[in-house]
């Protein structure tokens, strides 16, 4: 996960999965691993709030 927002920047969990081939459920539990460690941030999705973006926290 990490080196795609990395390389790709700010993506939604659809995309991530879609990205890596992972399962839904992967891709899910990594991004909260992630996002539990600081790593990653999540953030409205401007385009459809229902939706969250994935993006490398860089504070």
């Amino acid at each position: 996960m990490y080196t795609v927002l990395e390389y790709e920047g700010p993506l939604t969990q659809k995309t991530l999965a879609e990205e890596t081939r992972l399962s839904q459920r992967s891709v899910r539990s990594a991004l909260s691993d992630l996002t539990d460690a600081d790593i990653v941030e999540e953030r409205i999705y401007p385009a459809d709030a229902r939706q969250r973006l994935y993006a490398i926290d860089t504070e």
